[in-house]
């Protein structure tokens, strides 16, 4: 893994490299260990990670009540753009948030990229915007005001990210009992900048120190406050629209900087298919929390699940700030039982093989909070890294499933250090057993799948909040039958670790994007996050497995 967030290997090594050691007898045993070092090199080698204080987990939750969590308590514009902001007890905003009346009813559109935010220049508070100031219109459209323009009765605002401390000066909210994980609604921005990773960037490519092996510090030791800060773990290097240039594209500028035109689409009551690079992707929920993944093109073809299996899923949390300052916040997700994979894969020749290619699935699953006077909700999004090694016309098939028992989740109280939540993750029926691969030489497959729940504002073009990601990376070195004329040792590579933090992230092309804007002010660049933020942390990592019938 690295510090990138995906789960992503290491290169793959030719497959054919195995096939001349696969025979019989001791050459067999040759080609097995050397198989070994293949899927090894798929996941291990690439791997970091750190130790933590399991010590003084805090798992209280806020006094405050939920009404539901479903849907149906919005309608109207809140169903597109999210509910408003109330007046309530105990909430306190920063003296520059600027309320907007009416919530979703002053929204008059919404740009394709959830980054432009075009309301009725008569709503109240409306009057009080200025560049620098953070409006809060509702939960999809909140942050700080970097451009505003007047259309005709309109303001046309676009925002940029902040911490859920900026925002918030005194609140305890929380959940009084678990939350049901149903009734997603499923929001796509598709212009957003940023949906392929450019992988031939350095994946890190922080800005500051890494995680501390031993120590669990995190890679951004600022204030919870998130007002300041390097980039997270967990943020990946955006490839932009133009094919990854390093500098922003003035596509790319358009598309944000523009008036809410194309629109941004309607959410959906269920998961929808989606167009993600090369990929067809289509996310699963919610007694389900995964993706399908298909893939067509040229002479290659493959189809791949992965999902972490539910058992009536809840979550519950809490954020309590005082001051302007982060005093306590936890997250945890309740009913995780097993991983599961199916990956089939073909070519009709050796053009039809995959690169390593890391994708941001651009839908996001929500889930609205309310009776809180601000506007929360429940984040769920994923990305992936997939490539596929095979050569001629060939074919592999594989799935397995690893269980998954206890909480998914962390705590964090008073600026001390996280208290994850205990995982235990154990084969159930390992891809060993149900891989096969018919071709002229060996094949490969490798997929890393990060899904990340978080609860905070702002989840169109950002996020401002607490969050938790696990990881989860496979990979598989099968040996073709027909190059050997006997059945095929196969190895696997498996690990599964845990990121999580507080604070706020965008993609580091939007954050260029932004930060162009923020030049034309003379206001200083932001980061692409804030907060602190730990991991990855080794949840799984079992020796690889090794199956020669």
């Amino acid at each position: 893994m690295t510090r990138s967030g995906f789960v992503r290997p290491a290169p793959l090594p030719r497959a054919a490299s195995a096939v001349t050691e696969v025979s019989n007898g001791p050459r067999t045993r040759r080609g097995a260990r050397r198989a070994a070092i293949l899927a090894a090199a798929l996941v291990a080698s690439a791997c970091t990670h750190g130790s933590v204080d399991r010590t003084n987990t805090h798992t209280s939750t806020g006094s405050a009540p939920i009404r539901s969590s479903t849907v149906k308590h919005l309608s109207g514009n809140e169903l597109r753009y999210g509910a408003g902001a109330t007046p309530t007890p105990g909430v306190v905003y920063q003296p520059d948030v600027v309320v907007i009346g009416g919530g979703a009813g002053a929204v008059h559109a919404v740009s394709a990229a959830g980054l432009t935010w075009t309301i009725d220049a008569n709503a109240p508070g409306a009057n009080q915007l200025a560049v620098g100031k953070i409006m809060l219109a509702t939960s999809l459209g909140t942050g700080r005001v970097l451009r505003l323009t007047k259309s005709g009765g309109d303001d046309v605002v676009v925002l940029g990210p902040v911490a859920i401390t900026d925002v918030i000066r005194d609140a305890d909210l929380g959940s009084a009992t678990p939350i049901p994980i149903a009734d997603t609604l499923a929001y796509t921005t598709p212009s957003a900048p940023g949906i392929s990773v450019d992988a031939s960037q350095d994946p890190s490519g922080t800005s500051g120190p890494p995680s501390s092996p031993g120590t669990g510090q995190p890679a951004n030791t600022s204030s919870p406050t998130g007002t300041a800060g390097t980039r997270s773990h967990h943020q990946r290097r955006l490839a932009p629209a133009d094919g990854g240039n390093a500098l922003v594209a003035p596509a790319a500028i358009r598309a944000l900087a523009a008036p809410a035109d194309p629109t941004l689409p309607p959410p959906s009551s269920a998961p929808t298919t989606v167009a993600a690079g090369d990929f067809q992707v289509t996310p699963i929920c919610c007694n389900e929390l995964g993706i399908n993944i298909g893939y067509k093109k040229g002479a290659g073809v493959l189809k791949a699940t992965v999902k972490l299996n539910l058992s009536k899923p809840t979550f519950t949390f809490r954020l309590l700030i005082s001051g302007g300052t982060l005093r306590e916040a936890t997250v945890q997700v309740h009913g995780a039982s097993a991983v599961s994979v199916v990956i089939d894969a073909a070519t009709s020749n050796s053009a039809g093989s995959i690169a390593g290619q890391d994708i941001k699935v651009p839908e996001t699953l929500t889930i609205p909070l309310g009776v809180f006077g601000v506007p929360l909700v429940l984040t769920l999004s994923q990305s992936f890294h997939l490539s596929m090694q095979l050569l001629g016309a060939a074919s592999l098939h594989t799935n397995g499933e690893y269980g998954v028992s206890g909480d998914l989740g962390f705590g964090y109280r008073n600026g001390g250090g996280p208290n994850p939540s205990e995982v235990k993750v154990d084969t159930q029926n390992p891809m060993t057993a149900n891989t096969t691969v018919v071709g002229v030489a060996s094949g490969a497959v490798r997929l890393g799948w990060n899904v990340k729940a978080s609860i905070g504002i702002g989840v169109l073009g950002f996020g401002a909040g607490v969050w938790y990601e696990i990881g989860v990376g496979l990979g598989i070195v099968g040996n073709s039958s027909l190059s050997t004329l006997m059945p095929g040792c196969v190895i696997d590579a498996v690990v599964v670790d845990g990121r999580y933090g507080i604070g706020w992230w965008i993609s580091p092309v939007v954050a260029k994007v932004i930060n162009f804007f923020l030049n034309l002010v003379d206001v200083k660049p932001i980061a692409a996050s804030g907060g602190p933020s730990w991991g990855p942390v080794a949840l799984w990592r079992p020796a690889h497995g090794n199956y020669c019938p």
